[in-house]
């Protein structure tokens, strides 16, 4: 009866193990992707300065297009419909591509487990309404 308990235990315990490994991997996985999102916005950031440099006030069609065929892209639909009008002015999609890094930010936030700035901000906000309302 002690065999049949301990095989019991050990193989609920290998369960587990192997599910946390899966879960780190997916995890893993998943900031790999982000921080690959990241860097691709960063070059994008990068060229749109290099064409407002130029004094352009639209984005060039190649940097257009190659942000409509990325990956961040397909995944962000405010991005997506940012960039999916013809012609859309430096600024715009400058605003975007910020406003997407953040987005990202957020998500790797909770996924590590750590606050965010969304969350940090509604807390303070939060405190500061909870002692106007004392007053």
């Amino acid at each position: 009866m002690m065999t049949s308990e301990r095989d019991n235990h050990f193989h609920a315990t290998r369960r587990e193990i192997l599910r946390r490994q899966r879960e780190g991997f997916s995890r893993t996985r998943i900031l790999r992707r982000y921080r690959s999102h990241l860097e691709h916005l960063d070059r994008v950031l990068a060229d749109l300065e290099d064409a407002r440099i130029r004094e352009r006030r639209v984005v060039p069609p190649q940097i257009t297009e190659q942000l409509r065929q990325a990956e961040v892209a397909q995944e962000d639909p405010d991005l997506a419909l940012v960039v999916s009008t013809s012609r859309p002015s430096i600024d715009r999609v400058q605003d975007a591509v910020f406003d997407a890094q953040g987005r990202i930010m957020v998500e790797v936030s909770r996924l590590l487990g750590r606050p965010d700035w969304v969350s940090i901000e509604a807390e303070e906000g939060e405190a500061l309404e909870l002692e106007a309302a004392r007053y």
